[in-house]
């Protein structure tokens, strides 16, 4: 994942496939988590894709939360582009910016 996230490293979005995960453990499940959360703090949007039969269980039993879990990759990229597209309509000044690798500006108050 880390060589994933390093060669896409301007990326606002990534989507996994996870229809040819047919079994993931502890650790896997772990890991997913790890790269949710990681991927958050540096204003990238990971999604899970097919989150099928024991991926989802095992999941579900290590108490693993995703933030965004979708059917199909269709749906997680057109969701992806959806909150992309929110983004920068919540910040016209910066584009390209999603809010969370925002800083706030003490000439503009409220801003994020």
């Amino acid at each position: 994942m880390e060589a994933l996230a390093a060669a896409a490293k301007d990326a606002r979005a990534l989507v996994l496939d996870g229809e040819l995960m047919p079994v993931v453990d502890l650790s896997g499940a772990k890991m997913l988590a790890e790269t949710d959360a990681k991927r958050a703090t540096q204003g990238v949007d990971f999604r899970l894709a097919h989150d099928l039969g024991q991926v989802r269980d095992i999941l579900r039993r290590a108490c693993v939360e995703l933030r965004h879990v979708h059917a199909t990759v269709n749906t997680a990229v057109e969701a992806a582009i959806a909150a992309a597209a929110a983004d920068a309509a919540a910040a016209p000044n910066r584009p390209g910016v999603p809010p969370s690798r925002r800083e706030p500006r003490p000439d503009r108050p409220g801003s994020p």
